[in-house]
Order: structure tokens, then sequence, then C-alpha cells
């Protein structure tokens, strides 16, 4: 018997390892979740930079690298080779050009940016600021008061000791030898970078930019306003009157006397007389503004959250933006086609699309309230809610909207119909609303909770669930007379509930919670997700093909109804709402900052396979393994978990070198949950 049992462990292990390493290799295109809406996209901009009035780039988060040759007429995303946010951006001339960011990237272009390709800086710390002098010589600088210097274009990366264990913003060389950084202290050379000599500023505030115009004359902006000059190379700082307490990121000035800075809550200051005095400048933009750039008095540039891209040509009397769309947050989007959507968000934001996506279209909603879920029977025909119960409807695909009485002022955060006359609505305090006759009167359901509930969804008249906080599921089988609890296992929140037949459904919640029941709901049972970001939305296609969509950008896709799911690559942070998809190849994705992501291949190539091909970030080695798996990692491990295939939390001991210790796991497939300085990993394993 007991050879029996182990013939029975070894094939189940041999079976384990073959689906582990064997469903890598279906996958083979690139990734294609691509931007709808804003665009050129929506990824929040950190730094700009301009060699002459048409040719420019900038960078931000994810690994965004945006190019113009038209003065930003036209923006065009160029591909980074990394999904580290970009802090720094720095063209020698229009080949040669570096950016910096986050776990000590460094990535250089020699061809304006139609390929770039990774340096290795010796370093994990976040790089803030890069400048060259020339096409060989350059320096970083990051957290941790980290200096680079590099003498070969970046083929090698110099550490240089700054003084300072503090975090360096801001850098700039007026030369090859003269230069200052800036931090909580301000350092200066005068040999190049290779030694620098701490000038107190005689102010506690941190400086996050420094610019000088010529070896006397230079500037600093921070915390609280705060502008700072010199006129003496750095010797000597004297504060000047800035007209505001927001946090000040960068200055820029175009000669002596003229120059601007930017910051928090939209904030344009210009000078035209040194900085004696700074006169604020209006723009569209309320939103955070990362870095300012200007080619001459006239022609300026600044980018800030969620791609926006701002140019003035008459030197900041008036702000243009060159990006488009719109950037309030969006929480629910549906298809009736392929064609068609609806989507909807904060301040009674509505879009509509009829082409897939190509165009969205605002349509006027009659309410600010924000909206937060829509629902269409066809495509004439649809619902929308929002907060203090708030239910609107059309019979003309949006064209108009008439409010509805619910009787509530609770928020309402989901909505779902069977038919023309027939659905619900869900909120606040427990609440749940009924029509039988389209909207025309709605009717309280007892629910049995005071939980908020997040979502509802019906397969029939009479049969349908809802969710919400803390833990809750709620099923009737009457059309909702009566709501019976289901016993989720959980008391977090769960967001969503999708069911493709009377027994077959999902739900999703917090920290990467995905639970399935093949039962109608009698029992529940929880999906390895491999991510601890909370889920917000889950659609299947059928049994088999699903994406569910969360915090951070997160998008995961499944095959085989759940067994698996797999994380696919999004290119951005941005929170994700709600998700749909209209066949199993195309699917559209909305979330924070205005985003809408559409894939025309299903989502394309999962981030694990990626990461299990290339093993440049994140590795476990031996795999499968007995007793002990080394982790590999770019950056410092923080914390590590240990998941069986229930997704439950298992015994094992990571020690100082990275050594996972699971000698007393029982042979199986596991998952390792680890936490960086700059992301949440998550791989496979074999235990023997």
């Amino acid at each position: 018997m007991k050879t029996i049992i182990n013939a029975i462990q070894r094939f189940t292990l041999t079976l384990l390892i073959l689906l582990f390493f064997g469903c890598f290799s279906i996958y083979g295109q690139e990734p294609d979740w691509k931007w709808q809406n804003p665009l050129p996209q929506g990824n929040t901009l950190l730094d700009v930079q301009f060699l002459d009035a048409q040719n420019g780039w900038a960078v931000g988060i994810a690994g965004t690298i945006l190019k113009t040759t038209n003065g930003g007429n036209n923006w065009i995303t160029q591909l980074s080779g990394t999904t580290h946010h970009l802090r720094a951006v720095h063209f020698h001339n229009t080949l040669n050009g570096w950016t910096v960011g986050d776990s000590g990237t460094i990535q250089k272009t020699s061809n304006g940016g139609i390929t770039w390709s990774g340096q290795t800086s010796g370093t994990v710390n976040n790089l803030y600021s890069v400048h060259f002098s020339d096409s060989q010589t350059g320096w970083a600088v990051g957290a941790a008061g980290t200096i680079l210097k590099t003498s070969n274009g970046g083929g090698s990366w110099v550490n240089k000791i700054s003084g300072t264990t503090s975090a360096l913003y801001s850098i700039h060389f007026i030369d090859g030898q003269t230069g200052w950084a800036s931090g909580s202290y301000i350092l200066k050379t005068t040999n190049g970078g290779n030694t620098w000599v701490i000038k107190i500023s005689g102010f506690s505030e941190w400086h996050h930019s420094i610019y000088f115009n010529d070896s006397q004359n230079g500037w600093t902006v921070g915390v609280g306003g705060r502008i700072t000059k010199t006129t003496n190379g750095g010797n000597n700082w004297i504060s000047q009157s800035s007209g505001t307490t927001s946090l000040l990121t960068s200055v820029y000035f175009s000669d002596a006397q003229t120059g601007w800075a930017v910051g928090l809550n939209g904030t344009i200051l210009k000078t035209t007389n040194g900085g004696s005095n700074w006169i604020s400048q209006s723009n569209s933009s309320r939103n955070f503004l990362n870095s300012v750039y200007f080619t001459d008095t006239q022609n300026g540039w600044a980018v800030c959250m969620y791609g926006t891209i701002l140019k003035t040509s008459d030197g900041g009397s008036t702000w243009i933006n060159q990006s488009f769309g719109t950037r309030n947050f969006l929480y629910s989007v549906h298809f009736i086609d392929f064609q068609t959507a609806w989507a909807v968000g904060d301040s009674g934001t509505f879009l509509k699309t009829s082409n897939g996506g190509i165009n969205w279209i605002s349509q006027t909603i009659g309410t600010g309230d924000k909206l937060n879920s829509v629902h269409f029977i066809d495509s004439q025909n649809g619902y929308a809610v929002g907060d203090s119960g708030t239910i609107l409807k059309t019979n003309n695909g949006g064209s108009s909207w008439i409010s509805q009485i619910s009787e509530t002022t609770n928020g309402l955060t989901s909505i779902y119909f069977i038919d023309l006359q027939t659905g619900w609505s869900v909120g606040d305090s427990g609440s749940i609303l009924k029509t039988n006759n389209g909207g025309d009167a709605w009717t309280s359901q007892s629910s049995g909770t005071t939980n908020g509930l997040n979502s509802v969804h019906f397969y029939n008249a009479q049969t349908g669930w809802v969710v919400g906080n803390g833990g809750t599921i709620l099923k009737t089988i009457d059309g909702g007379s009566s709501w019976v609890s289901q016993s989720s296992g959980t008391s977090n929140v769960l967001n969503s509930v999708y069911f493709i037949d009377d027994q077959t459904g999902w739900l999703v919640g917090r920290y990467g919670r995905i639970l399935k029941t093949s039962n109608g709901g009698s029992n529940w049972i929880s999906q390895i997700t491999g991510t601890i970001n909370n889920i917000n939305s889950i659609h299947m296609k059928d049994a088999q093909i699903g994406c569910a969509v969360g915090y951070y950008g997160t998008i995961l896709k499944t095959s085989n109804g759940g067994n698996t799911w797999i994380s696919q690559i999004s290119r951005t942070i941005n929170e994700l709402n709600s998700v749909y998809f209209s066949d199993s190849q195309n699917g559209w994705v909305v979330g924070e900052g205005g985003t809408i992501l559409h894939t025309t291949n299903g989502g394309g190539v999962p981030v694990a396979v990626k990461s299990l091909v290339s093993e440049a970030d994140f590795s476990l080695f031996p795999n499968p393994a007995e007793n002990l798996i080394q982790l590999k990692s770019e950056s410092p491990v923080l914390e590590c978990t240990v998941l069986d295939a229930m997704g439950k939390s298992q015994p094992m001991r990571l020690d100082p070198d990275n050594n996972l210790h699971i000698e007393n796991l029982q042979p199986g497939l596991y998952w390792v949950r680890a936490k960086t300085r700059d992301r949440i990993v998550s791989r496979k394993f074999i235990r023997k």
C-alpha cells in the first residue's frame, strides 16, 4: 500500500510540475493593453525636457516615455524596457539620452528613443535626477545621498561620496566641472563631482529642484512654497517670496531674469526679474505639476498627474493642454456589443463609444453626483446609479437622461437588469431596491444587514446574489422577496460578483480575494490569485475565460475557470475599477484618472511568464525544491508569505540570506508572495 501511495504522490508531483512549467509556453505575443483615455496615455508624468521648440521627451510612472518632434502637438509612446517608475530624463542631443528611476534604474538610448537599453547603476536606491554635460560625462542622484558619475556615456557608473545619507532630488551642472545637488542639503562640486561640499542653505525645508543660470546665480524650490536664490555660487542663499505655501517641485530659468516654478495644486509661478517678484499664472490643471521646461522666454511645457501635458507659447500667459480626455475617476463600464458601450464616474461623468472605444464622447447626464454603476439592456435602454440615491434612466442610448425616484438618500453602488422592466440596485447601509416597471417605481427589499453592499448580479428573474462589506454574500431565489446569507469565509470587503448560470459564479474583494462556487453559493472556494492587491471587478465571458482588475493596475486573466489566474501587464499603477469583455479577445477596463484600457488579444503575455523567462528581477532557485529555496531579488525583500493551493498562509522561515526554509511543507504546489521596495511579486514553486 505504501508503494502505491508513493507512486501516486510521485505521479501527482510530476503532473504539477508539467502544469507549472508547461502552462507558460502557450503565451508568445507581446502584452497589448492600450490607452483609449486619456490620450496619449494616462500615467503620471514626472519629468520633461526639450532640446528645442520641436523635440522633447517626458517620462513617468510604470516606465512611461513619450516623445514629440512637433512641439507637443503629437506625442508618441516609446518602449522603455522597464516597468520601474522613471523620474528624470536628460538628452544631450537628438540621439543620446538617459532616463533614471526607481530601484537604481538607468536606461539609455542612442537613437532618439527608438530603442532603450538598461545600464548597470550599481545601486538599488531610487534615482531622482540625471544631468549630462556632454555625450560621455553625466551624473545621477537619488535616495540615501546617492551620487553616481559616468565618464563613458553610462557604460559604467561610479558611486561618489556625497557626505549625506538624506535623499538628493535634483542635480544641475553648468559645465563638466561645476555642479550642484539639492535635497535636505545643497551640495556643490568644482571638480566634476569627484568630491562634494555641503553648502547649508540656512533653511530647514527640502529643496526639490535646483537650477543655475551661470556659475554664480542659482535657485532652489521646495516644501512650503520655499524659493531661495544665490548670487555667489551657492555660498549664501536668500529666501524669495513665492506667494504660496504649496510644495514646489521644479524650477527652470530661460535667462538670468526669466524663470518659472511649478508644484502642488496646479501652481505655476513666473518671474521676470530674477525672482525678486513671482507672479502666479493660471492654467486648466489643479493637479500636482511635477516638472517644467522652457526652450526660450515664450515656449515651455509642464507635466503632471494622469498624463497631463501643458504647453505655453506666450511665456505662460496661457497654457494649453496637449493631452486629451477626462481625468475624472471612472467606476463602471458596460458593453452591449464590441462597438457600443458606456462608462460612468466622478462628478456625473458619462462617456459613450460607438466604435469600440476609438472615441469616447461625453454625454450630459444632468447630475454632478458621483456615478458608481451603469447597465444597459440594449442599445437604447439603460440605467446609472450613484451617490445620494441617484438613479437615472435613458431610452435613447444616453442622448437624454431622466431622474427616477429611489426613495433613498443612501449611495447606490451597483445596478443590474434582466429585462426592460425588472432590475435591482444595491448600496450603502444594506440597501436593496427593486423595480418591476422599468424604474417608474422602486421598492425597498429587506437585506437583513446594514453592511454596505457593493455589487448585484442576477441569473434570471428569481435567482440573484449581492456582495458587500464584512464578507457579506446574500442570495435570493424569489426575486429578492427574501435574501439568505451565505458564508464567504472572510470578513474582508467583497467588491464584485458574477454568475454564468444558477450554479457557477465568482466574487472578488480585498487583498487579492477571489472565491468561486459551483453549487449556487452553498460553498465558496478560495482561488489563488498571486496578488494581495484589492480586486474591484470581475467579468467572466464563459465558464473558463474571465478577467479581474483592481488596485495598482492589477489585471488578472483566467482561461480555466479560475483554477489559475495569471497577472497581465497593464503598464499602469492607476487603480482599475471595472472590466468588461465582449468576447475572449476584446476587453476594456476603466479606473483612476479617467483610465480606459483596451485589449484585442485577450491581454497578451502574462507578467509571470515574462518574469519566469527572464528571471531579471525576482526568481526562486532551485525550483522544485525540497527544504530550501533561495529568493533572488534586485530589490531587498521586505515581507514574505507562502500560500497553499487554497490561498492559506503556510509555515516557513526567511533567513537574512534570503533563503526560504520550506521543510515543514507537504509536497505540492505553492505560491511565494514577496514585498520588495517598489512592488509586490508572486511566484509558484513546487515542494518535492
